[in-house]
């Protein structure tokens, strides 16, 4: 897969099935995830805190992609119920793996 197709795969499983032990098969094990309301180390630190919290039905409309020797972007409108915002996801890939994202957004728009 390209990277473009790992940003994809992550947000097909994150929006649509939650499914989310899968994303251990696009994470590398040390993966640096940065965002707003989270941080973590580990594929396993991530994917278990999103199994263990509250899921909100939530969709996604991607507007744009990105992709370059290292990384792909997704640039993408974020819905949860009334409440929208523009969110930007950067995720560095190598040997197939996803191992290192940053999600940009404001959070107020969404809280």
């Amino acid at each position: 897969m390209n990277k473009i197709e790992l940003a994809k795969q992550y947000i097909k499983v994150f929006f649509e099935t939650q499914e989310f032990d899968l994303l251990y098969n696009l994470f590398a094990e040390q993966l640096d995830f940065k965002g707003p309301f989270f941080q973590s180390e580990t594929a396993k630190e991530y994917i278990e805190s999103l199994k263990s919290s509250h899921w909100e039905k939530c969709r996604c409309a991607i507007l744009e992609e990105y992709e370059d020797s290292d990384s792909a972007c997704l640039i993408y409108l974020f819905q949860k119920g009334e409440k929208s915002t523009i969110m930007a996801q950067q995720f560095w890939c190598t040997k197939n793996t996803i191992h290192k994202i940053r999600l940009i957004f404001n959070p107020i728009e969404i809280s």
